[in-house]
């Protein structure tokens, strides 16, 4: 079993510059992030951050890289744009092996002390390493916590940290590895116990969110009333409450970016999406332009940007962010879809197949894609070729262009009681898609 201590046990003793006893490396992560966001413009971080070489920033390093899984070179942007800290790409591993190093010698400690420890917590959840399966086992003492990479989730486990008998009060939850292994005095979770005292009726359960929701507990509203809408799906209060309260979460969020980092690139991109969202299509731009400034090479910036240019049929300024896009990600799905769709918009619809037929090359479940060949195919009179594309996205067509291309396809092919089908559901969902938009515009419940 590979062991690895919490960053947040007292290995004080070990490091000259360690953590101080009782100090949570969270807030001190925190704490940095404060000095990066509120320091005036010009002003250098202190030394002992800018300094690139102290214990903190070695473990906040191998956190995000071990424990959070992010890619180094997020990692490396991260620090940079939040902390104002340049490491290199070499510096990631580098930090893992001070790390372990610096960890070798308490892990033995830690694990010895286990079983001499009055209280412990005690959980496990799944975990993968190199592919996999594992578990990670946390032992909570008051001191420290012990972490675990184990191969199982039974009982040995427990054995081989605290032994055939554990003297002390262990808490768990209802694992049936705690309750069979444990003979003495034990506390059941106390989550787990209110978990099961949640209410469990829709009314009980809308209630609840309503309430959490008036508290600006957001977090806890967005999981009550998800729970609600899981097993009542028809509940339209719900989904309404639900709604309102993502929109709750999503403007606190974008507060905090505001206030944290007003002029990074993310900012930009957030203010952009939000102006696109609101059809402020010139607004937009200029957003996504200032990202690109400080972000140019980030594909997913020139995609978006891309498709702005594309709704308002600036088409020009469309191909020329797109193909850059492609430049920097040549397999990139959805950008292949938007030129496909630029061409077909353009009317010069044999460029249009190419990029689309790669588009689904790379992802094959884009229905957007599938209409739009669909489409080009009809266009060029290749309507056998055309049927399957369109009826691919047959299931998703909300206005009833899928079905009325089918319908000409399928009259094209002889096959006239399939085209006279195909036109009839067409005319259906543009009915209905037009009563859905009057209703939403009126505010009245939706047309069944």
């Amino acid at each position: 079993m590979v062991r690895r201590p919490s960053a947040s046990g007292d290995l004080s003793a070990q490091e000259p510059n360690g953590w101080s006893p009782g100090t949570s490396p969270s807030i001190n992560f925190r704490m940095w992030f404060a000095i990066a966001a509120e320091r005036p413009p010009g002003r250098p971080l202190p030394e002992e951050i800018a300094r690139h070489s102290g214990p903190r920033l070695t473990a906040l390093i191998a956190y995000w890289t071990v424990v959070c899984r992010l890619p180094r070179r997020r990692v490396e942007t991260m620090l940079a744009e939040a902390l104002g800290i340049e490491i290199s790409l070499g510096s990631t591993p580098n930090a893992w092996e001070e790390l372990s190093q610096a960890v070798e010698q308490p892990v033995p400690q830690l694990q010895e002390q286990l079983p001499q420890e009055a209280v412990l917590n005690v959980d496990e959840t799944g975990w993968r390493t190199n592919g996999a399966k594992r578990w990670i086992w946390a032992l909570v003492a008051k001191p420290f916590v012990f972490y675990g990479v184990a191969s199982t989730r039974g009982a040995e486990v427990l054995v081989s940290l605290l032994g055939t008998v554990f003297r002390g009060i262990l808490c768990s939850d209802r694992w049936v590895v705690y309750l069979t292994y444990h003979s003495g005095r034990m506390q059941l979770c106390w989550a787990h116990w209110q978990e099961s005292r949640k209410p469990t009726t829709g009314p009980e359960l809308l209630l609840l969110g309503k309430t959490q929701f008036t508290l600006q507990r957001y977090d806890h509203a967005a999981d009550t009333l998800a729970r609600l809408q899981a097993i009542d799906k028809g509940n339209v209060e719900a989904g309404y409450w639900l709604a309102r309260t993502y929109q709750a979460l999503g403007a606190e969020c974008y507060d905090r970016l505001e206030e944290s980092f007003p002029g990074s690139w993310c900012t930009h991109q957030l203010r952009a999406e939000g102006y696109n969202m609101h059809e402020a299509a010139n607004d937009a731009i200029r957003e996504y332009l200032l990202a690109i400034q400080l972000r140019p090479d980030e594909a997913e910036l020139h995609e978006a940007l891309g498709e702005v240019y594309l709704n308002k049929k600036s088409y020009d300024e469309a191909q020329a962010e797109l193909e850059r896009n492609l430049r920097l990600e040549p397999s990139r799905a959805r950008t292949l879809c938007l030129l496909g769709r630029l061409y077909t918009g353009k009317r010069e619809t044999e460029k249009a197949v190419p990029y689309l037929a790669k588009a689904l090359r790379y992802q094959p479940d884009m229905p957007e894609a599938y209409s739009l060949l669909g489409t080009a195919y009809v266009r060029l009179g290749q309507y056998a070729d055309a049927v399957p594309e369109l009826e691919k996205a047959a299931a998703l067509d909300f206005y009833g262009d899928v079905h009325y291309q089918l319908s000409l396809a399928y009259r094209k092919l002889g096959k006239a009681e399939l085209a006279n089908k195909a036109l009839a559901r067409s005319e259906e969902l543009r009915r209905t898609s037009a009563a859905r938009h009057q209703a939403m515009v009126s505010g009245v419940a939706e047309v069944e």
